[in-house]
């Protein structure tokens, strides 16, 4: 329609300049004012539509240039949110990287602390069994003290007894001669005196003889150094206090014995419970 109205227009412009025809009775043949009239009314309308639709199209690009604006100030925030996120994921990045290195650091370190941990644990643990193991040894060796102790104990108890009973029978033996020599002497005191001395010393010697022998090979039968000390000692005070006892003092001594022995074996117990408090305590370290 834009082009009907520049085509229409150049016409009039080209007839209006053109020289005069030379036939001008054709043209006025042609048109006439009335066709010219309308044909200028179409064109003023159409020249108005024109103008309408130019101001329409102005507007449409001043509402295209607001957008526009609008768009290019949309995309360059856009643009400085996502040059932004850019930069905060890049620092994002930087810092994920540094806490993963610090992690691994971290995992490092722990993991060396770990291993030096189970190191140390072995280390005790071995220590530990070394320990139980030489308490156990202690234990078997002075449970296996105690047991010989014992039995020496034992042993000396019946020594003990097998003396009472000797000194018993010299005691015994003693009072009969005594007893029977008591009516002789009347006759021939010196006499009977001598020769009852006599047969007192020799049946004490023979009697404590075969004694120190029996005594002798029961504590050699085993011989130690502390035992062979201790059996010694009791063998001399056998031998000095042999001429002296009595029924009172083979009981008094007896009765120490026993008290003796009862204290070995209180402190053997002592020693025991020592043992073990000192293996449970150095269990937790």
């Amino acid at each position: 329609m834009l082009s009907a109205a520049i085509a229409a227009l150049a016409c009039l412009c080209l007839a209006r300049t053109s020289p005069p025809d030379t036939h001008p009775f054709r043209a006025y043949a042609l048109y006439t004012p009335k066709d010219l009239s309308s044909i200028l009314a179409n064109i003023d309308e159409r020249l108005r539509m024109l103008d309408t639709m130019s101001e329409v199209q102005a507007k449409q690009a001043r509402k295209l240039d607001v957008i526009q604006d609008k768009l290019d100030r949309v995309e360059t925030t856009l643009s400085l949110r996502l040059e932004r996120a850019q930069l905060a994921a890049e620092r994002l990045e930087h810092r994920l990287h540094m806490l993963q290195t610090s992690i691994q650091a971290a995992v490092k370190e722990s993991s060396e602390k770990i291993e030096r941990s189970q190191a140390k644990i072995v280390e005790i643990a071995s220590n530990l069994t070394n320990h139980i193991n030489s308490h156990s040894r202690l234990l078997d060796k002075v449970s296996g003290t105690y047991a010989d102790t014992w039995r020496r104990s034992l042993l000396l108890e019946s020594l003990m007894r097998d003396g009472m009973s000797l000194m018993q029978e010299v005691l015994d033996t003693q009072k009969r001669f005594v007893d029977s020599c008591q009516r002789v002497q009347l006759d021939d005191p010196t006499h009977v005196a001598d020769v009852l001395d006599k047969l007192i010393d020799s049946l004490i010697n023979n009697t404590m003889r075969n004694h120190d022998n029996r005594v002798m090979k029961l504590l050699n039968s085993r011989p130690t150094q502390s035992d062979a000390t201790t059996c010694k000692r009791l063998e001399n005070a056998l031998r000095n206090t042999t001429h002296v006892f009595n029924e009172k003092e083979l009981q008094q001594l007896t009765d120490k014995f026993i008290g003796l022995t009862n204290r070995a074996d209180a402190a053997l117990q002592k020693l025991e419970g020592r043992l073990s408090d000192e293996a449970e305590l150095q269990l937790p370290e």
